[in-house]
């Protein structure tokens, strides 16, 4: 289990040009200590009973991109940068040695109406093997996040009151209406809401702002330090060990 991990982050408003304008708390996964994901817009927080957005996949190619999963992977690190991960960047961890797998994902504060949540945005099929087993294991999760729907954590879910089939306002650097599909626990402290990469384009989520790494047999001295090298002194690294 990954502790509550990013406290305050460098935050980008999608709907502005320039990056880090302001800073806000954001967790991931419950240690306190990293700084920084995103900030977004406004709107009002609202059951709307419409349809899922335009362009949603149908329901078969949406279960064939939430494909079951072969294995849970336990992350070692979270890198967080500000200004996105470039993919010289990602390249250059990937050939670490010791790193196995690693994940990278969208991720900014928005609006849901006129309530703050923290969203980030995933590939289903990539990021689930990085939740907790019971939530990997839950089909209907993942295929409503691959239809374009958006999903919630458990504690989201409640504080926000959000029902099944309902649409909600969600505002980032557009505003979209966007039916709720499901709750689990994602095992990210800090983390509500789940889109998949096509909404997350269109509300505007910071590009690929963090990644979760996992090398298990390297040392942890060690693959900080490489991990340091890449990235240079901006970037934000928490041990899950």
């Amino acid at each position: 289990m990954m502790g509550r991990l990013i406290g305050r982050l460098l935050i980008r408003d999608a709907g502005s040009a320039t990056a880090a304008s302001r800073s806000r708390a954001l967790a991931l996964r419950g240690v306190a200590g990293c700084s920084a994901l995103v900030l977004l817009g406004a709107g009002a927080f609202t059951g709307l009973r419409q349809p899922g957005p335009p362009g949603a996949p149908p329901a078969a190619a949406a279960a064939s991109n939430a494909a079951s999963f072969r294995q849970i992977i336990l992350p070692d690190l979270l890198v967080v940068a500000p200004a996105g991960l470039t993919s010289q960047q990602l390249t250059a961890l990937d050939k670490i040695t010791g790193v196995r797998n690693m994940i990278a994902f969208d991720g900014a504060e928005i609006k849901a109406g006129s309530r703050p949540v923290s969203v980030i945005g995933v590939s289903p099929s990539q990021f689930r093997p990085w939740v907790p087993l019971q939530t990997a294991s839950d089909q209907h999760f993942w295929t409503a996040l691959a239809s374009g729907q958006f999903v919630a954590s458990r504690s989201a879910r409640t504080a926000l009151g959000l029902r099944r089939g309902a649409s909600y306002r969600l505002t980032g650097s557009t505003s979209q209406a966007v039916t709720f599909g499901a709750a689990a626990d994602l095992g990210i402290g800090g983390v509500d809401l789940l889109v998949d990469t096509q909404l997350s384009r269109e509300l505007g989520l910071v590009h690929r702002v963090a990644a979760l790494i996992s090398a298990p047999g390297a040392g942890m001295a060690t693959l900080t330090a490489k991990v340091r090298a890449v990235l240079g002194p901006w970037a934000k690294i928490v041990s899950l060990r």
